[in-house]
């Protein structure tokens, strides 16, 4: 190479340098936009209780006439509660809500099938510092209460928040307790959790 390239090469490596800097500035840059958004953007959290005063948990038996048998089935009546603990408004897509009866509690996902009932397909606001949304739904599942039976009512919110146009969402997953409380599943995390 000729001393008369040099000064070419001197900036040929001072542009790949600039271009790595570059980069790492507009990496850092994103990576605080999205910290910044996060901060403020909606949160909705969503919460199951006994809807007050209507007995809550239920067993029933129903026939088919079409097959000749009788099936069993659990109903629950339950007050969905979202709340935005986020700093922005949130666009409440839907909610979905069911009732599964597992064998044992092992047998539960790991992940939920959000391929569900939908309950609540009427978008609306959820504003920052305002009264929770409650919606009273029943929900039942085939199967009955037996010793060591897992009965659980899981579902899905998704909404969106005002720093993009895709839809994130909020699980729920609970369990019915032997004397028909309603217990947050702790030891399955997907079904407890924000996107």
């Amino acid at each position: 190479m000729s001393a008369e390239n040099l000064p070419a090469l001197g900036l040929v490596v001072v542009g790949a340098w600039g271009i790595v800097v570059a980069t790492r500035t507009l990496k850092t840059m994103k990576l605080q936009t999205d910290v910044l958004a996060n901060s403020e953007r909606a949160w909705v959290m969503v919460d199951l209780e006994k809807v007050p005063g209507m007995g809550g948990v239920q067993e029933g038996t129903s026939y088919e006439p079409g097959s000749g048998q009788f099936s069993s089935h659990i109903n629950a009546y339950v007050r969905c509660i979202c709340s935005n603990h986020g700093q922005t408004p949130a666009r409440i897509i839907e909610k979905r809500c069911c009732l599964k009866v597992f064998d044992s509690e092992d047998e539960v996902p790991r992940t939920p099938d959000l391929d569900i009932d939908v309950k609540d397909p009427v978008p609306h606001y959820l504003g920052v510092g305002k009264e929770p949304s409650k919606h009273d739904w029943w929900v039942t599942g085939e199967g009955m209460e037996f010793p060591g039976h897992a009965v659980i009512i899981y579902g899905v919110v998704k909404y969106q928040h005002l720093f993009s146009e895709q839809v994130v969402q909020t699980t729920f997953g609970y369990r019915i307790t032997d004397d028909h409380r309603l217990e947050r599943l702790t030891n399955r995390p997907k079904y407890n959790a924000n996107t």
